[in-house]
């Protein structure tokens, strides 16, 4: 019997029904009308049926419905009829099937198939119980019927499902030497459709047998600077230096494997990691691990950053590559030291900001100077030959936040620390070496500006002797309300700013741009000051920068 909602039966009945009132005239035509019927299917439960149904309408044929979709049925002769649902599968039913459906000439009849899906298979929960001491740190492994594996915690549970019905066997394996599993092993699971089967197994473990493990970390090159984690068989017993030997008590006896962790990202371990220790029960063993760091290439620059995610002084290589942390903790204004094998910076880490220094690779950090309490050392600056610092000691004011501050040398081991500059409200900042060492250039505000000048401008450049004597002042201070001479610094031969200086071709005569704006530092590009050196206070003024050029 053809399909009447197949498109080859629909073509033919619209030519026959032409045909047919061809012959007609204009009387209306008789007979029975047609009508659609959809049908849909609606699945529930589990385990469903997702191959698809059969639908079959009486003496009319039949077509095939997706799972929760809809099939729809032209050209069915109004009245009653009876719509069936078929290649459902074992483990689902379907309610009032077949269905009566009873079509109406020129609409849609809607038929719903509910199909509910019982389950075909199960599961089985399991459950570890372990009790006891030095329980199994990483827990213990289940194999089903010999095969398939699945973890499980120290005291944890798994839930294996899509188990056929029937009898299946878990078995637990993976328990610490120290633990024994108490009752049956492999233990039988009976599994029934739609039912959770729980298998537990229980284990007990004793203390396990200890003695000490004298460690000894060794480096070359970049240091980590704050040491390593100590892992023995699984389990953190500590951190060690980067250098030294440290006893660690209470390790676990017996052939063990020893793990450095928390290395820096530039460092490794020159051998095997985890390495293994014979270690004795109650008796002590002797274990030396070797770490070797990349060392950064010349060209490094150093900043505080956080490129690891840890706040530290960092290098890297000139053109941003290479990154590597060198020294971990609070720390600012890092410079080089001349020959590039140490590093001043200021750092907050024991109290008020002092200075420390590292060398280059991290290693060696030692505390420079202890500010006293309220007080700051900042802005290291090292002498030409690198065996001092020229630092200021800054005691802030509440009323005025420059106020207050002295420069200062001292030798890069702590030793000889002496003061250079003085007088009671006076603000010095900024210290830079003379070439030959014999001076500091910095930034100058008498405590005269100050009292009446609150902006926090009124800075100019002078230079003094390190004994505190000859002190002379390079750039006069013609408005203190607005203008500011900062941070100065010196040519092989003399005094210079760092500010776009421009050199006479001789060597002999520097032009600098004076700033405005209170410390905002824009250059006035057409206003050079030019300095003598010899003749620090004979200055006149150069027009623009005709004649000047860099050295």
């Amino acid at each position: 019997m053809a399909q009447p909602w197949s498109t080859p039966s629909r073509l033919v009945a619209v030519t026959a029904a032409v045909l047919l009132c061809g012959a007609c005239g204009d009387e209306e035509p008789t007979g029975p009308g047609t009508g659609s019927i959809e049908v849909a299917a609606i699945l529930t439960g589990s385990d469903l049926d997702l191959d698809g149904f059969t639908v079959t309408v009486l003496n009319h044929g039949s077509g095939d419905l997706t799972p929760n979709g809809f099939l729809q049925i032209d050209g069915i002769a109004e009245g009653p009829h009876l719509v069936s649902l078929s290649g459902v599968a074992d483990n689902c039913s379907v309610e009032n099937n077949p269905a009566e459906a009873s079509v109406e000439s020129g609409s849609t009849t809607e038929v719903v198939f509910r199909v509910h899906c019982e389950p075909t298979t199960g599961w089985i929960l399991v459950n570890a119980r372990t009790e006891g001491t030095d329980l199994d740190q990483d827990g213990f492994t289940l194999t089903l019927d010999g095969g398939a594996t699945f973890p499980i915690g120290t005291n944890g549970t798994q839930n294996i499902g899509q188990l056929e019905p029937g009898p299946h066997e878990v078995e637990l394996s993976g328990l610490a030497e120290n633990c024994t599993l108490v009752g049956d092993n492999p233990v039988e699971a009976v599994v029934e459709r739609g039912v959770t089967v729980t298998v537990s197994f229980y284990v007990s473990c004793v203390p396990l047998p200890r003695g000490t493990l004298q460690l000894t970390t060794t480096v070359s090159n970049n240091f980590d600077p704050d040491g390593y984690e100590v892992i023995v068989a699984g389990e953190s017993v500590g951190r060690v230096p980067v250098e030294g030997t440290t006893t660690l008590q209470g390790v676990v006896a017996g052939s063990r494997p020893v793990e450095l962790r928390d290395l820096a990202p530039n460092c490794q371990v020159d051998g095997n990691n985890p390495a293994t220790a014979e270690i004795p029960e109650g008796g002590s063993a002797s274990l030396s691990v070797a770490v070797v760091c990349t060392n950064p290439p010349d060209g490094r620059i150093v900043y505080v950053g956080r490129p690891f995610g840890r706040l530290g002084l960092n290098v890297m290589n000139g053109d941003g590559t290479g990154k590597l942390l060198i020294w971990r903790g609070d720390s600012s204004q890092p410079t080089w030291s001349p020959d590039g094998s140490h590093i001043a910076f200021v750092s907050s880490r024991d109290g008020d900001p002092s200075l420390y220094i590292v060398r280059q690779d991290g290693s060696n950090l030692r505390r420079v100077t202890t500010a006293p309490p309220g007080s700051r050392d900042l802005q290291p600056d090292w002498s030409p030959d690198g065996s001092r610092l020229a630092f200021n000691r800054w005691t802030p004011s509440g009323w005025q936040m420059l106020c207050c501050s002295h420069l200062y040398v001292v030798n890069v081991d702590g030793t000889n620390l002496t003061p250079v500059t003085s007088g009671e409200g006076d603000s010095d900042w900024d210290p830079a070496w003379s070439p030959d060492g014999s001076q500091l250039a910095f930034s100058h505000r008498p405590f005269t500006i100050l009292r009446w000048n609150y902006s926090g401008a009124g800075f100019g450049i002078f230079t003094v002797y390190l004994d505190g004597t000859g002190m002379q002042e390079v750039t006069a201070v013609t408005d203190p309300r607005e203008w500011d001479d900062r941070h100065p610094d010196w040519s092989p031969d003399a005094l210079r700013s760092p500010l776009t200086a421009r050199w006479a071709p001789t060597g002999s005569t520097a032009c600098f741009p004076t700033v405005r704006g209170f410390g905002s530092w824009h250059p006035i590009s057409s206003t050079w000051q030019r300095v003598r050196p010899g003749h620090l206070t004979d200055r006149d003024w150069c027009s623009g920068d005709q004649g000047i050029s860099t050295p």
